[in-house]
């Protein structure tokens, strides 16, 4: 058993979260959220002292739930350039010997230190291994004078890991227990074995880009992230003379994806809320839909133009998942069968999850750091110690002082279903890696963006 703790840094809002791991189950354990306001902009940290306090803030609200300092805790990586590169290594052996694991982890490392032009490898995913031209998926201990590994190799760019390291350097207290790359979280979460083996595309709409991961063979084939999200959808619905917050509210509430033509013209509906300050105004339905349906069009329209050149289109045995807090807008589902023949499904909870308290909220997108818990296998809390004095004959006498480990009370488990998880997103097609920098401009040049693609 084991305490793990991650932190999801997302362009809306960043996510803290505490569980218990024993065996193959998670116990979550305490959860904390504060909005990123501008230190995230499509993955990247663009504030970095603002993005440090705020993950401080997070850490010790988990601290004074869970009752025990938090050493070190896990990072997602997403954003803007994430992206898959090939890297085959093939090796001879000098004697007929066999194949061992310290030779895989040789050979895995060497393919890691690829040189990927305005980027790094960020992981280094499991390989395909052939023998003699044949596939093998257990090579270990096979007699063989040559072996070919194919890799994939996920690269971004340098910045995501040097942005995020000078926050915990001026946090100070908590360590960084590794970096976990977000689609991967979430496709622990949930796709399943069978999923991986027949073929399945996941798509996870987030507020500031769009992801899409290919499966196949029970194997990653493909990554690629879209510079466009939910947050594109609510600066558009903005342009009717609406606050972003009043936007985000309207394209969840009341917007529809699908159909904005079967809306009656002229409609006018008003949100009542007693956070929105002022008279709310009314806003036509029939042109708030067509904003919605036009972005969120423009967005899957390049998710299945990446599919299509990932060359693994005709091979999605388990069709399409989607996930993410922007694929929890209304009509996004049809939208999206109305324009791939492959089965759409949204995405379900595959591991599983207990709540140990009753008023931890699971909202849309936690997918992705229940994920990011899941895949943790380092102790986030160090075991408190104390000093055991033992009797001495002489009063005089020093005494060698041996820690003695505390043992912790287990929470009781609290049974719970999770139930369907789900995202928001964005891509288009030509503009994935002209500038990876655009990560750091304002949402008032996604238009400026969009007509340069159009």
């Amino acid at each position: 058993m084991k305490y793990v703790a991650a932190i999801d840094l997302g362009t809306s809002k960043i996510v803290g979260m505490i569980a218990q791991k024993e065996g193959d189950e998670l116990t979550v354990l305490a959860v904390e959220r504060e909005n990123t306001v501008s230190s995230v902009k499509r993955g990247y940290v663009h504030n970095i002292g603002e993005l440090a306090l705020k993950i401080k803030r997070i850490v010790k609200k988990l601290e004074n739930k869970f009752g025990r300092p938090i050493a070190y805790i896990y990072v997602n990586i997403n954003g803007q350039s994430l992206r898959t590169e090939n890297n085959t290594i093939t090796y001879s052996a000098k004697n007929d010997e066999p194949i061992t694991r310290e030779l895989l982890e040789k050979l895995r490392n060497n393919a890691g230190k690829k040189q990927i032009p305005s980027g790094e490898v960020l992981e280094v995913v499991d390989p395909e291994y052939f023998i003699n031209g044949v596939r093998e998926l257990s090579p270990i201990g096979v007699f063989c004078p040559q072996i070919e590994c194919r890799y994939k190799l996920i690269a971004g760019n340098p910045l995501f890991k040097k942005n995020i390291n000078r926050c915990f350097s001026e946090i100070g207290e908590t360590e960084i227990a590794g970096y976990i790359i977000s689609p991967l979280a979430t496709a622990a979460a949930v796709l399943s074995e069978k999923d991986k083996e027949l073929g399945c595309a996941l798509v996870e709409f987030g507020a500031g880009i769009t992801s899409l991961s290919v499966y196949k063979g029970g194997l990653l084939r493909y990554l690629v992230t879209i510079p466009f999200g939910g947050g594109n959808v609510t600066h558009d619905i903005t342009c009717l003379n609406v606050t972003a917050d009043y936007a985000d509210r309207l394209k969840f509430e009341i917007g529809n994806t699908f159909n904005p033509h079967s809306t009656e013209k002229g409609k006018k509906i008003r949100l009542q809320s007693a956070d929105i300050g002022g008279d709310a105004p009314e806003i036509d339905v029939r042109k708030l839909n067509e904003c919605i349906h036009a972005r969120e069009n423009e967005i899957i329209m390049n998710v299945l133009n990446q599919l299509n050149g990932s060359g693994y289109n005709d091979k999605l045995g388990a069709g399409i998942v989607i996930a993410g807090g922007a694929s929890e807008m209304n009509g996004l589902t049809e939208l999206f069968k109305s324009l791939t023949p492959h089965e759409i499904r949204k995405a379900d909870l595959m591991i599983p999850i207990d709540s140990a308290r009753p008023d931890i909220l699971v909202y849309p997108g936690c997918e992705q750091i229940l994920g990011m818990l899941w895949l943790a296998d380092k102790s986030c809390v160090k075991e408190p110690v104390i000093s055991e004095q033992h009797p001495s004959e002489s009063n005089d006498e020093k005494v060698e002082k041996k820690p003695v480990k505390i043992q912790q009370k287990q929470p009781k488990n609290k049974k719970g279903i999770f139930d369907r998880l789900s995202g928001f997103g964005g891509i288009v097609s030509g503009f994935l890696f002209e500038d990876e920098n655009s990560g750091f401009n304002d949402d008032n040049d996604d238009d400026e963006n969009d007509n340069q693609k159009k």
